[in-house]
């Protein structure tokens, strides 16, 4: 199977657009989609030549390609744009049954009621990934899912109501004190190492990164130029 990104299927709307990339939803072609329904697995496990695999949910069928899956664009930078001959099958994932999440920034996220609203875009986690959310008012936010229960590499977090525990963010800006306008970046990694598996994401999370933008639209080329050959 190839795989593509949302922008390329023509018929999302902007805001469905934006959605897209704060989820994991795939669309699959009709034939694939009726076949894979009667299994009732929503989940897809995509695996590209080298073995590097994301987790997608069976979110709605196109008429497109037989041969093609469109996913978020975060998905194509997960497996390196390396997407003309993936492995797509639908899995069974254990239930989760509990997760920790760190929000990347103070202000982000303001309850747990948030958290539960965001993460309804998502029908998998890994403990080490890490997420775009989108807020309920429309703009979106970054975690680190620093744990799950039980320890597999991934659980099911659909139609589920998971307890959920939030850490403390990464970046914490102090108040102005007196007179003083000082703001100051913390790193909270020794809070988070207290959680299981949160010192690992934690840490990835101050290590520098490709910029989104570019990595983007390296993907995109590459996908225009895989159907313009």
């Amino acid at each position: 199977m190839r795989i593509l990104p949302v922008s390329l299927l023509g018929t999302p709307t902007a805001d469905e657009l934006e959605m897209s990339n704060c989820s994991n939803r795939a669309y699959v072609p009709d034939r694939l989609f009726t076949q894979w329904l009667r299994t009732s697995q929503v989940s897809l496990r995509i695996q590209n030549a080298v073995e590097q695999t994301v987790m997608a949910t069976m979110y709605h069928a196109h008429s497109n390609a037989a041969d093609v899956v469109y996913v978020p664009d975060w998905m194509l930078a997960a497996l390196d744009c390396d997407v003309d001959t993936c492995v797509v099958e639908p899995v069974e994932l254990p239930l989760c049954t509990s997760i920790t999440l760190q929000p990347h920034n103070e202000g982000d996220v303001e309850d747990m009621e948030i958290f539960q609203l965001s993460l309804e875009l998502y029908s998998s986690v890994r403990a080490g990934q890490e997420l775009t959310l989108r807020h309920p008012y429309g703009y979106p936010f970054v975690v680190n899912v620093c744990a799950v229960e039980p320890e597999e590499a991934w659980v099911s977090i659909a139609q589920a109501d998971v307890p959920l525990t939030m850490l403390p963010p990464i970046v914490q800006t102090k108040e102005p004190v007196g007179n003083t306008v000082a703001a100051t970046t913390e790193n909270t990694l020794a809070t988070a190492a207290t959680k299981p598996g949160a010192a690992t994401a934690a840490t990835v999370a101050t290590v520098a990164t490709t910029d989104a933008t570019t990595l983007r639209q390296r993907c995109l080329e590459a996908a225009l130029r895989r159907m313009q050959g």
